[in-house]
């Protein structure tokens, strides 16, 4: 018999297998966490790797950082409203 609903070990909520993602080396072929909070792991891993010494040398590599702790600034719950404008400035 084929299993239609699984308990995710994260929120502990009971939801439909179409939830989680594969996961082959499980005894049931699916991962312990549904995707939701998959993605909400792995966004607090790449914040924490991120703000450990990471250091942006350009404006692409400092912006990427910025949406990286917008997005996990918006997993954990906050209302983000961000808008950035460039501003020239002309040396005197």
């Amino acid at each position: 018999m084929k299993i239609k609903t699984k308990i995710c070990t994260a929120c502990k909520q009971e939801k439909p297998i179409t939830a989680f993602r594969r996961l082959r080396s499980a005894e049931d072929g699916l991962n312990s966490r549904c995707k939701e909070c998959c993605d909400k792991y792995v966004g607090r891993v790449a914040f924490n790797r991120m703000l450990k010494g990471a250091t942006a040398t350009t404006e692409e590599e400092l912006l990427k950082i910025l949406r990286v702790v917008i997005d996990e600034l918006r997993n954990r719950g906050f209302e983000v409203k961000a808008q950035l404008e460039r501003k020239q400035s002309v040396e005197l």
